[in-house]
């Protein structure tokens, strides 16, 4: 296998949805929106895919599905990275 050389042994997505997840505890708004701008834009697919999944297994409250996902000035690489 792969080598982390002292890295995350998790995935920069699996990070996000971790930090997310942490900093969103508490919120009780019922407005979210996830922003990604150019390679942001996978990111913010990826949250959201995330979210998603995690809302729909139970794992995750349902007020922390953002409503509206925004894609801007999109740039998407070929294969993985």
């Amino acid at each position: 296998g792969a080598e982390n050389y002292g890295g995350p042994l998790v995935t920069a997505g699996d990070l996000l949805f971790n930090s997310y997840k942490d900093n969103m505890a508490g919120y009780s708004g019922s407005n979210i929106r996830i922003l990604g701008h150019s390679l942001g834009n996978q990111m913010a697919i990826v949250l959201t895919k995330k979210i998603s999944d995690a809302v729909t297994a139970g794992t995750l409250s349902s007020k922390l599905l953002p409503k509206r996902v925004a894609l801007l000035d999109p740039f998407y690489s070929n294969n993985a990275k």
